[in-house]
């Protein structure tokens, strides 16, 4: 395709990418997109389509569970990334539409206007697999008026489901399709969206766990929400680690906080100082459990702001060393999600560079969770 080169620069003059010099996070980054271009679909029905857990089964040797993925979010992911190093339009730019078109043509059931859950061929659509941004972005590639309605369309569906599920005692990754909420008042400054985003914000807030954390996950079916349940040291997958994600968001846009914004932040924040490892790379279950990288890319965006909004040092500190351990490791994440450390490396990238980590923060662990509990 044909599309004009533009320099990394640009996007960060425009506010669109925070830094325009990739750094450590970046290249994780990069690993995780070269195994997503490498496992999407080219050619047929499917063109555009990205393996779930970008075939780890072949990868490992080991056979296991693999599905399409159906995701919404990711060519947002993918082009911000290809901003921020400075891609060439003609070398992946078709792949990264073909990505958005799939997520608007076949992850999104029309007429219903909701977005399907991977792997599923029944109408199986719960709350956290309502993501648009990345039809967005391809809106503003392309200026194609089809995604952007059809993005306007599973919000619209989004806000009257999530309203239809309240009260609830538990949210967790429920509140992740707040982002595309968001994306969409970038775009279009309506204020309906970041209005009902606050509201939102407002009860995932409610729900907070008394460690800091965020209990719960959607269930599999059309009646979502429906498999709640609390859980100690909760920053994992289904819970407490996307969650956060749309609260950063959130709050970097509206300054409308209540009163225990802070204090209820400062609570998230030491659990994730308390919960990292020495290595760097938080756990799947929390205290236990195996090393879970995913937690560690959404940590790039919402630890990252809530370091800067409670002037903690050991916010940026703990993202230094995880990405530290992920490069000497040559790691990235390789399954589900993968595309979030695309999306926020940029953000990671800028803070490190603004505030470089103090050695003492650098290098030890230990006194970090002491401070954390202190």
């Amino acid at each position: 395709m044909s599309r004009y080169r533009v320099p990394p620069s640009w996007y960060w003059d425009c506010g669109v990418i925070a830094t325009d010099r990739p750094g450590p996070a970046a290249e994780m980054a990069g690993r995780s997109v070269a195994l997503i271009r490498k496992h999407t679909q080219k050619g047929g029905f499917d063109t555009g389509r990205v393996w779930r857990y970008l075939r780890r089964d072949q990868r490992t040797g080991v056979p296991q569970e693999d599905c399409a993925e159906w995701e919404g979010n990711l060519a947002q992911a993918l082009f911000t990334l290809a901003y921020q190093r400075g891609e060439a339009p003609a070398e992946f730019w078709e792949l990264y539409l073909h990505q958005t078109y799939h997520a608007a043509d076949i992850a999104t059931y029309h007429g219903a206007w909701m977005g399907r859950l991977e792997g599923s061929p029944t109408l199986t659509a719960p709350l956290p697999k309502f993501r648009f941004s990345g039809m967005v972005h391809g809106y503003l590639e392309t200026g194609d008026p089809y995604l952007l309605d059809v993005s306007r369309s599973l919000a619209g569906v989004f806000m009257a489901m999530e309203w239809a599920h309240q009260p609830r005692f538990c949210m967790g990754r429920d509140a992740y399709p707040v982002t595309g909420l968001l994306t969409l008042w970038d775009y279009t400054a309506e204020p309906l969206y970041l209005d009902f985003a606050r509201q939102e914000i407002l009860r995932l807030m409610d729900t907070q766990a008394e460690d800091g954390g965020f209990s719960g996950q959607a269930g599999a079916g059309i009646l979502t929400g429906t498999s709640c349940r609390p859980e100690k040291d909760s920053i994992g997958f289904g819970s407490g680690c996307l969650a956060p994600l749309a609260w950063l968001e959130w709050a970097i846009r509206d300054q409308r906080w209540p009163d225990d914004f802070r204090p209820r932040l400062r609570r998230w924040a030491d659990l994730m100082l308390r919960l990292q490892p020495a290595d760097g790379v938080w756990l799947d279950g929390g205290s236990k459990g195996k090393p879970y990288p995913l937690i560690g890319s959404t940590a790039l965006f919402s630890l990252v702001k809530a370091g800067r909004i409670l002037d903690d040092p050991r916010c940026v500190a703990a993202v230094t060393r995880f990405l530290k351990s992920m490069t000497e490791n040559n790691g990235c994440v390789n399954g589900t999600h993968a595309f979030l450390s695309a999306l926020y490396a940029h953000v990671a990238d800028a803070n490190l560079e603004m505030a470089p980590a103090p050695a003492a923060f650098a290098t030890a662990p230990n006194n970090l969770q002491t401070n954390a509990q202190s």
